[in-house]
């Protein structure tokens, strides 16, 4: 395609959807990333003054790739509230949406003047009118009162049905994700958490013991605290393996002074079982201790480990 023709393409695609063509995957379809490729050339080209006029004529700045990224981005996010009904998500496991929802964010901060977005360069009119014609209500700042609220509302309807709080390791994604609700608020109203602690006040604290009674408390098989499922699968893999040593060692604990590496490996691990039983950590539940107690018999004896230095013949 020369240049001539395909200034006259862009020109009148451009005028036709009020938009400089995209690469996008998501909307674009054949012939507009074809479209899309040729502009891209003809920003490095540099087409002829008359051709460039007409370009600028529909696409005011189109010759700044940086310019172009944003519109396209523009487009993006406002695709994604029409075909979700959401805005993108920073917690999203797309890595595409996160630094869409970490571009919003930063669209937003221009636009109310926050004071961690002065260091970019403020909206012109034509972005600000192009965000919302192409994201209608992009520049709303979250309410993350209604939103803490709505999430307490999912939490609280869940533990009613079930009449227990949900499980972190519980095979139920559902059940998982309202688990890892409840620690990150028990982390917040303890300063743990950074991010949520600075909005964690008494009065969400308040709002949480009236609609979920001892929400302080843990699941009746495990800590919330712990995670996954997959984090209680791995638990329970290694509390085999040492099972299978100590039996086939005649009883002796493996030594975490071991010149074995898998020995050791697994002598820390039964070292830091005690500990969480000696410290009452929330690594400890009441789960894992009566697991412990079934499968390995004199577990909470320091002196039954194998003597340090004495190297186990029999491995795993």
């Amino acid at each position: 395609m020369d240049t001539a023709t395909a200034t006259t393409q862009i020109v009148q695609f451009a005028r036709v959807h009020a938009r400089p063509p995209s690469k996008s995957l998501a909307i674009a379809d054949a012939r507009e990333r074809e479209l899309a490729q040729a502009l891209a050339q003809l920003r490095i080209r540099r087409p002829d003054p008359v051709l460039a006029r007409r370009l600028d004529e529909v696409m005011p700045g189109w010759s700044d790739p940086q310019s172009a990224g944003w519109f396209e981005r523009a487009e993006q996010v406002g695709l994604t509230w029409l075909a979700t009904g959401r805005w993108p998500s920073q917690a999203s496991y797309d890595r595409g949406e996160c630094l869409l929802a970490c571009w919003h964010t930063q669209q937003r901060g221009i636009h109310h003047q926050r004071p961690w977005a002065e260091r970019f360069r403020p909206h012109t009119a034509r972005k600000t009118t192009f965000l919302d014609a192409s994201a209608p209500g992009w520049s709303a700042m979250v309410d993350h009162e209604a939103t803490f609220r709505r999430s307490v509302a999912e939490v609280a309807d869940w533990t009613g049905r079930n009449k227990q709080l949900p499980d972190g390791s519980s095979p139920d994604v559902t059940e998982r994700k309202l688990a890892r609700r409840l620690s990150r608020w028990k982390s917040a109203e303890k300063g743990r958490n950074s991010r949520h602690a600075n909005r964690f006040t008494p009065e969400r604290g308040a709002y949480l013991d009236r609609l979920i009674p001892g929400w302080r408390g843990t699941s009746p098989t495990t800590s919330t605290n712990r995670g996954s499922f997959l984090q209680q699968a791995k638990w329970l893999a290694t509390a085999e393996d040492a099972a299978r040593f100590i039996r086939l060692n005649g009883g002796l604990f493996p030594n975490r002074r071991s010149f074995d590496r898998a020995q050791r490996r697994l002598g820390w691990w039964c070292y830091e079982q005690r500990q969480a039983l000696d410290h009452a950590t929330d690594r400890m539940t009441p789960h894992r201790e009566q697991w412990l107690d079934a499968h390995l018999a004199g577990w909470r004896d320091y002196m039954r480990r194998g003597a340090p230095g004495r190297p186990q013949t029999t491995h795993l």
